[in-house]
């Protein structure tokens, strides 16, 4: 690569984490100011939570988003060209199209940029990763992305999931406990088996209010994760039921299809992705401690 590249691909990096830099700190100061004006009585409570709403609808409606990568429309075909761990995806005919192949790197490339932000890029290696995959069609297009990229286990919920992606697993074993009464790794991975083609991604034909349900589910909210993950491209599903059951840390990403988000907290950043190939191209996202 050449200097001048080089410059180049710096410069766009520094011009896109800035916005991350800019709602993080936005959402330091709101939780200063609500902080040392919160009460202790459940109705004036009750009343905040209400107002927090409100003004978060009111963010949804105004917010104006972040622009990137206008001058490299192209760059996530670039990306399933050259990056090692992706052409395999190719093979399985995943994609019908490049707009799906761009909203699902998208949504990767997204996260990826973020812990890069947050200086924690090793967590990309890290085995102790839940990553949930809501609404992923009928095939676990994004889901895929995300195991083949990671090391994260990957689940991918779709209740028109077609048959022959959706993983094995045993509901009796998964719900047994071990003698300390504590979920082991092994009593994890025993009950449940990743789909054959690709590791450590398990899609499921059910409703993401379904999943919520499962022993399967319980018993990963139990494991004591380093980080969880919730992606959600152009999803119908109740986004905001999902993020409440998921312990922290955790981070979110939503790219809305025909409504505004549902999650009732202010997102970190909000940007518009111009080489995703898709009228519906703005990105939220959201992280808990």
């Amino acid at each position: 690569m050449k200097p001048t590249h080089q410059k180049t691909k710096k410069k766009k990096k520094e011009l896109k984490l800035a916005h991350f830099t800019e709602r993080l700190k936005k959402k330091k100061c709101c939780s200063d100011v609500e902080s040392s004006h919160v009460s202790s009585s459940g109705e004036e409570n009750q009343q905040i939570n209400v107002i927090e709403a409100n003004l978060v609808d009111e963010f949804y409606q105004s917010v104006e988003p972040h622009v990137i990568h206008s001058e490299n429309k192209l760059l996530y075909f670039d990306h399933m060209c050259v990056a090692s761990q992706f052409p395999p995806l190719l093979n399985l005919k995943l994609f019908p199209n490049g707009k799906e192949v761009s909203e699902s790197l998208s949504a990767y490339y997204s996260v990826r940029d973020y812990l890069e932000f947050k200086n924690d890029l090793n967590i990309i290696s890290n085995r102790n990763v839940q990553c949930y995959v809501i609404a992923d069609g009928n095939v676990p297009r994004t889901a895929a992305v995300f195991a083949c990229a990671t090391n994260w286990r990957v689940f991918s919920i779709d209740p028109r999931m077609k048959q022959k992606w959706v993983c094995k697993f045993n509901n009796d074993v998964v719900s047994m406990d071990n003698e300390q009464g504590q979920p082991k790794e092994q009593d994890f991975v025993e009950g449940l088996e990743s789909t054959p083609s690709i590791q450590r991604l398990y899609p499921f034909s059910m409703t993401s209010t379904e999943f919520l349900q499962t022993s399967i589910f319980k018993k990963v909210k139990s494991l004591k994760s380093d980080l969880n993950i919730i992606v959600a491209v152009h999803s119908h599903a109740d986004l905001w039921e999902f993020y409440n059951e998921i312990p922290s840390p955790k981070l979110c990403l939503e790219i809305p299809c025909c409504f505004k988000p549902n999650i009732q907290r202010e997102p970190i950043t909000v940007f518009t992705d111009e080489a995703l190939h898709s009228e519906k191209n703005t990105i939220y996202m959201w992280y808990e401690e």
